[in-house]
Formats: C-alpha cells, structure tokens, sequence
C-alpha cells in the first residue's frame, strides 16, 4: 500500500485570501502528500506555520528551485491572491536575474508574465498543477445563484457586456470591469477588484426618484415578486471573466462572500461571472449574502 511518504509530493504556494485553506483542507481530505510554500512579506504566516514547509522571497529563484528538490517536490500549485510586484521590490538571486533580464522586456499583463514564470518552473523538472485538480468542483457551472433574476432586457445587457470583455481580455487587461446601462464604468488595473468596485462607487449613476416611482406602480399593477424583477433596472453589474489567453492553472477569477458585501457599499445591481473558470469561495455564504441584497450572481 502507498503510504503518505511514498506518494508524489506536491508544493502548495499560497498567497491571500480564502482559497488557500480550502485547497489545503482538500489535499488533507484526500491525505495528499504535501507541503505549504510561504512567499515572504506576502503568505500568512499562521497558515504557511501550521505545515510543513519552507519560505522564500519573490525573485529568490534558485533559492525557491532548490528548496523544491530538497524537498522531492514534483508537483507546484499556485493558490491565492498576489500583487503583481514592483521591481524594485523584488530579491533577485542569478537565476531571478537572469529571468528578469530574458524577458522584462516581453512581459506585457499578468498572463503574460505568468505564462513566463510557469514555463521558467517547469523547464526545472517540475509539472505546475491547477486548484481543481485537487478541489474539484470549486468551479462555477452555467446558472443563476441567486433568488434576484436579472429581467429579459437585463440580460441582453449581459451578453453584450459579456462578449466585450472577451474582446478586450485579449489585450491582457480587464479581469473585472463594471457596467452600466452599456457602457464601460471601470476596467480593474493593478489593484484588484475590491478597490476596483470602491473606486467605481463615484461613477455609478444612480437610480433617480421616478424611476424608483415608476417600479413601484409597476409591482402595484402587476403583482410583480420583488425576486421576479430587479427594482435597480439601469444599474451597474460587476463582470469577472477568464482572459482569452489566461492558464487555467494560475490566477483564476475568483469572487466570494466579500466581494457581495462590497458590491453592495458600492451600489452594484449584480455580478456575472464565466461559467467553468470562476471560483466562487464560501458559496452558500455568497449566495445568502447576495439573496440578503438583492444582488444578482449569473454564471454565463
């Protein structure tokens, strides 16, 4: 029988968030044979502690190569949230340097630069694996989550924000973007989608007094359910999609119970998400949360 000891060893890389622990829960559910990899001044350290593991800084490349076959790593998982660094912030070791020196030079957005970084991993030995590949159905199907339906002419809005944000994906930008009435409210950069939607609170434009009158004649006349039809008609949505020429493995697109609470400070009606390459963390707690404000959660 395999024992723990003799199975392939896999490395988990964990940033911020959530993710992190239910990936790691998952590889204990399934007595995987693995150990928990900290990047320094980025993972949480109470997390990284609590297994077996070793830390390393970000451009520390030969360090963190060397570190992996010490430690009979054959396979690497990136999980969590990272900022995309700063040069100058990086610790470059010679292969950091040599790295940084082969191809700053064609590194545009962030799919670029991790498409990069994973073939530079696994020109070492190594075979870089996805999140689902151990916690399988963290993944978002094709459906409406919620009680809130967006309305018919809602969800003509949708497609057409949809297909737009898979165009300009392309370009490597746009992870998240925000609607409204169809056109472009915001469109994420380096700082996240959190900050994305805050910052997009003041852009919004929002739902006027007789707009408000006019629904509420409207539910008078027709009996119409308040889940039926969303009283926010107009109003801005969040759409998070996967870029055209991301890597399923790394840095999916990823929204949870804050990321409603957020919306809702912010004013946003709903959020859409890509059915088979979203994960949606805590998800009943999600789906409760956005029920609670009438935020609408689609998976296209």
């Amino acid at each position: 029988m395999e024992t723990n000891s003799t199975k392939e060893k896999i490395a988990i890389v964990v940033g911020g968030g959530d993710l992190p622990i239910k990936v790691i829960n998952e590889a204990l559910r399934k007595e995987l044979n693995f150990m928990v990899v900290g990047i320094k001044g980025i993972s949480p350290r109470g997390l990284v502690n609590s297994y077996d593991n070793f830390w390393f800084y970000m451009g520390e490349v030969a360090d963190f190569i060397a570190k992996l076959k010490h430690n009979n790593v054959k396979k690497i998982l990136f999980v969590g949230s990272v900022l995309r660094p700063s040069l100058l912030s990086l610790k470059l070791d010679h292969l950091g340097k040599k790295f940084v020196e082969e191809h700053f030079s064609q590194i545009g957005g962030d799919d670029s630069l991790l498409s990069k970084v994973i073939f530079e991993i696994e020109s070492h030995g190594f075979k870089v694996i996805a999140a689902q590949d151990i916690a399988e159905n963290i993944l978002a199907v094709k459906k409406v989550y919620t009680q809130t339906v967006p309305s018919p002419i809602e969800l003509e809005e949708i497609q057409r924000a949809f297909e737009l944000s898979k165009k300009i994906s392309v370009l490597d930008i746009g992870q998240s973007i925000i609607f409204q009435q169809n056109m472009v409210i915001a469109i994420e950069g380096v700082e996240g989608t959190a900050k994305l939607i805050r910052r997009s609170k003041n852009l919004i434009k929002k739902e006027t007094l007789i707009k408000k009158i006019s629904m509420f004649f409207l539910k008078l006349i027709f009996s119409l359910k308040t889940q039926s039809i969303n009283s926010k008609i107009g109003g801005a949505f969040l759409l998070k999609i996967k870029k055209s020429h991301q890597d399923m493995r790394v840095d999916l697109p990823t929204i949870g119970d804050k990321t409603i609470l957020q919306a809702h400070q912010a004013g946003l009606k709903g959020i859409v998400i890509e059915a088979e390459s979203t994960i949606i963390l805590n998800e009943q707690k999600t789906i409760d949360l956005a029920n609670k404000y009438g935020i609408f959660i689609v998976a296209l």
